[in-house]
Order: C-alpha cells, then sequence, then structure tokens
C-alpha cells in the first residue's frame, strides 16, 4: 500500500511554508514536531495597556488542534472514493500547490496562570488630578493619571 502524497503534474503540498510532498506520513509527523518545537520556544507578547509582557509558547501550553494533519497530508491523492480524488488533482493542477497549516491553540489554565501572575501585576491604581502651592504662594497642578485594571477571570 502506497502511504505518500500523491499529486497531480508538478503541484506540490506545504505545511505552512515547508514542502511536504511526496512525504510520507511519519516524515510530515517529523515536520509537525519539529515547528511545534520552534513555536514552544517562540516568545509571546501580551499587551497590559502599553507595556508588553513575554511568555514563550510553551509557557502558555501551546498545542495543535488537527492532530490528524500528518495523516491528512500523507494521504492526499490516495483516499477517497475515485470523485475526491479527481477533485483533489483538479484543485492541485488549478493552483498548482495545497496548502495547510497547523491549528495552534493555547492552554486555557495555563494562559490563565500567565495573566494572572505577570498582568496582573501591571495593575495601576487611577490618580485624581491635584492642586499644590509653591514657596512663593503661585499654584501649580499634579495632573491626573489613568489607571487600569486586569480582569483576570474575563481574560
Amino acid at each position: 500500500m502506497k502511504t505518500e502524497a500523491a499529486v497531480a503534474g508538478n503541484g506540490k503540498i506545504y505545511l505552512e511554508n515547508i514542502d511536504v510532498t511526496g512525504m510520507s506520513q511519519k516524515e510530515v509527523q517529523a515536520v509537525i514536531d519539529e515547528k511545534m518545537e520552534k513555536y514552544r520556544q517562540d516568545i509571546v507578547q501580551i499587551f497590559v495597556n502599553s507595556t508588553p509582557v513575554d511568555a514563550t509558547g510553551e509557557e502558555l501550553g501551546i498545542y495543535y488542534e488537527n492532530t490528524d494533519l500528518a495523516e491528512t497530508i500523507a494521504s492526499v491523492g490516495l483516499n477517497g472514493n475515485v470523485l475526491q480524488r479527481y477533485d483533489i488533482d483538479n484543485y492541485i493542477n488549478d493552483n498548482g500547490a495545497v496548502f495547510f497549516s497547523l491549528d495552534l491553540a493555547a492552554d486555557p489554565e495555563s494562559v490563565y496562570n500567565i495573566v494572572a501572575q505577570r498582568c496582573a501585576a501591571l495593575n495601576k491604581a487611577p490618580v485624581n488630578m491635584k492642586l499644590g502651592r509653591n514657596a512663593d504662594g503661585t499654584f501649580f497642578t499634579i495632573p491626573k493619571e489613568n489607571g487600569y485594571n486586569v480582569l483576570v477571570d474575563e481574560t
């Protein structure tokens, strides 16, 4: 049984920006694992007002939801009835390529913990405008400052 993707003509199959044409399911899974390792090391910035809070993909519990992707890619042009295979061959002939991507998601509990620990620490109380008096009797103003509060449970 053939386990590599079969594509028509000069068509290509891409997983995001990587050409996976002709790869077996195991080879495609290795590409996915490599991409996920890179995503786990990448820095994600969460902005509180205009202050960035950094977290790695690993800290956010990043994962991909389309876990059957390697099987799907490896079976392009091989599975399905004659009409389905004909449709994918025509699509590849017309468009030159088929593109797949990882459906990334983050673990809600990990995100909650990052927001609660790192973002909520940046909460700032508002400051009302004040009026002060100089030594010579003239007045000056101390400007107001807006406050903000990270709503951890709603985030």
